[in-house]
């Protein structure tokens, strides 16, 4: 049983129902149902074959007893044909099935309703439980009677959507009882048949780990649960060892977001190219500081091209990420995507490259925990993701910890929410993380197709690698990074790495914790943010101070912004103003008095209809080389 099950990700339940039951076959005039004993307790996996013939089938169903012995169980029945596919008959955990016995009577998944299907064997996995089969049930269709390809389409869709719609009752209901952290939804992934989930999201057969994260739509998903009884102030608390920010996130640094869109991999096991290439295109725009809004770069280059997997089974990413660092990466217009495994072939009239210096993996020192959030910060985005067979590759961009004060909305539907309270739950003080997905922005999904994942144990988290900086193109250079006050505080940021050598030498070292907000200054290496008084205002375009007033805040002047002042404007103790490259001052017939100007090379001062600038005592106005200087009239004392 090698690879049949690669991951915990489906499907349906039955637990008691009535006649119009989702979880039984599809019984009609045109099959007979025939009955096979079996009359076994089963307490492992194993497989099982007990059809004697190559009939067809339209229907299959097990029925007998499952008993729950851990909180932790889960079981598992898929169906195999002759043609190597496997079908659910059965998936059940705690989410879906609290019991402790369930009884199971002609019990079916997405064996409902089956296209013609030659069985050949029967698949059973356990984990803290007991399954004890009576009997399994075959439709065989009657006079040699066959399912029309499109009747069969139709009725098994139908079928699992409302198999589906009650698994997500069940699982919102137990996650809301339970004070769970997310909800579940109707998602494309969900309605897959097995094997294809099995391969998209890349599970192993045999984890309790990620169970009904095909259903995840909203909130932060757990891998291996915490459960409400095991309360105790290790869980409850942060660890004392970090000191750093409580989140970050590389989508709303510095203003910006520096993830490129999500993209879809879907029906293709790439994740561990897409993951890489996510991760590159972060990288070349946070280090060049440019934005950089149109860059996509070619999944398909590094599934052809790297020899780190293929498109049918997976790959590595790790090697994959050391493949684009060697050898460079093109535009997707230079190989576009075609969501198979097809020859390197790339389109020789595109010629630019993006690489990078090295890929390494991140050191994990004596907390895995914060090694990961420390880097994260001070390197970008990460390659990382879950383990299994093959496990599944994600861009790393953030983490949050988790707060008292914090909405888990559960279901939409019906507004099921809650708010974290103290000791009223397991996580207050945990660190969830942020993973840019390769499912596409799915609408059913809150987050846009990014997976917000909490993991009980570090270990179910695929050790992330960072991208060792410079970065290299055949088109730019160094002298492309843009060097910038954003927000007129002083303080620069010049993307991820060190200073470069064409930022001013008279900026400071240590680079601006967030160029898009005036009142916050320096950042450390753990994202600790030093908050600047008094407070500030950036100024961005054209604005007029034309009332008499006093003034105590930090204004900067900042690129295409322009203050004009007609007024006379009394600056009080800690009010400054500081003019940035691009910014203008223009002092028109007003006056400005204990002043504490900063004009920046490549900004504008301009004096009109005898405005004044009134300097405190002990205060210069120093004009450096590169500052525009127009004096109509007026002047400064």
């Amino acid at each position: 049983m090698t690879r049949v099950l690669l991951f915990i990700c489906c499907l349906l339940f039955s637990i008691k129902m009535n006649a119009t039951n989702a979880f039984t076959y599809m019984h009609s005039d045109f099959s007979n149902k025939e009955s096979i004993s079996v009359g076994k307790v089963f307490k492992d996996n194993i497989q099982l074959f007990p059809f004697f013939d190559s009939k067809q089938i339209i229907g299959f169903a097990i029925s007998g007893t499952l008993t729950k012995k851990s909180v932790d169980y889960y079981a598992r029945i898929l169906l195999c044909d002759r043609k190597g596919n496997e079908h659910l008959v059965l998936e059940l955990y705690e989410e879906i099935n609290h019991k402790d016995v369930l009884l199971l009577s002609d019990y079916c998944e997405e064996t409902m309703v089956l296209d013609n299907i030659q069985p050949t064997s029967i698949k059973i996995m356990l984990r803290g439980a007991e399954l004890s089969i009576d009997h399994i049930t075959c439709l065989t269709p009657i006079n040699g009677y066959l399912l029309k390809e499109g009747d069969y389409q139709k009725e098994w869709k139908s079928r699992r959507k409302d198999q589906v719609g009650q698994i997500v009752e069940k699982i919102n209901s137990y996650n809301y009882k339970n004070k769970k952290l997310w909800g579940a939804d109707v998602t494309e992934i969900s309605m897959l048949p097995w094997s294809k989930r099995n391969k998209l999201l890349g599970i192993a057969e045999d984890s309790i780990n990620g169970r009904g994260f095909e259903y995840y739509a909203r909130g932060i998903f757990e891998f291996e649960r915490i459960h409400n009884n095991a309360r105790s102030n290790t869980l409850n608390r942060p660890s004392q060892s970090w000191w750093g920010a409580e989140s970050f996130d590389w989508r709303k640094r510095h203003g910006k977001n520096w993830m490129t869109s999500v993209k879809n991999q879907y029906p293709g096991q790439g994740c561990w190219a897409f993951a890489t290439v996510g991760v590159t295109e972060a990288i070349v725009r946070l280090y060049y500081n440019l934005g950089l809004p149109l860059l996509d770069l070619s999944e398909q280059e590094v599934i052809s091209c790297s020899g780190c997997g293929t498109n049918a089974a997976g790959g590595i990413a790790a090697d994959a990420f050391q493949w684009i660092a060697d050898n460079g990466i093109s535009e997707e217009d230079a190989f576009p995507f075609a969501n198979a495994d097809v020859p390197c072939n790339k389109n020789p009239e595109y010629q630019q490259l993006w690489s990078f210096d090295d890929a390494i993996e991140v050191p994990i020192g004596q907390n895995k925990e914060d090694s990961i959030k420390k880097y994260l910060i001070q390197k970008g985005p990460l390659v990382s993701g879950y383990p299994g067979s093959p496990g599944h590759s994600m861009a790393l961009v953030g983490f949050k910890t988790i707060q008292i004060g914090d909405t888990i909305q559960i279901n939409n539907t019906n507004n099921t929410a809650y708010i974290l309270q103290d000791n009223d739950n397991n996580y207050i003080g945990k660190t969830y993380w942020i993973f840019k997905d390769s499912y596409g922005p799915n609408t059913t999904n809150e987050h846009a197709g990014y997976a917000y994942i909490y993991f009980a144990d570090l270990n179910n988290m695929i050790t992330p690698y960072y991208a060792k900086t410079p970065v290299y193109s055949n088109t730019m250079t160094d002298q492309n990074i843009v060097c910038e006050d954003a927000d007129g505080d002083g303080y620069y940021f010049w993307g991820i790495g060190q200073k470069p050598a064409n930022c001013p030498s008279w900026i400071p070292n240590t680079p601006d914790g967030d160029d898009s907000n005036i009142d916050l200054g320096q950042m450390d290496p753990l994202g600790n943010i030093t908050n600047l008084y008094p407070s500030g205002k950036t100024i961005k375009a054209s604005e007029t101070y034309n009332i008499n007033m006093s003034l105590s805040e930090r204004i900067g002047i900042v690129n295409n912004g322009v203050l004009t002042i007609t007024s006379t404007i009394n600056m009080s103790e800690g009010g400054k103003i500081r003019v940035c490259e691009g910014g203008i001052l223009i002092i028109d017939g007003g006056t400005l008095q204990y002043a504490d100007i900063t004009m920046i090379p490549g900004s504008t001062l301009i004096m009109r209809n005898n405005g004044r600038i009134s300097l405190p005592p002990g205060i210069s106005f120093d004009i450096p080389k590169g500052v525009i200087v127009n004096i109509e009239s007026g002047g400064i004392n």
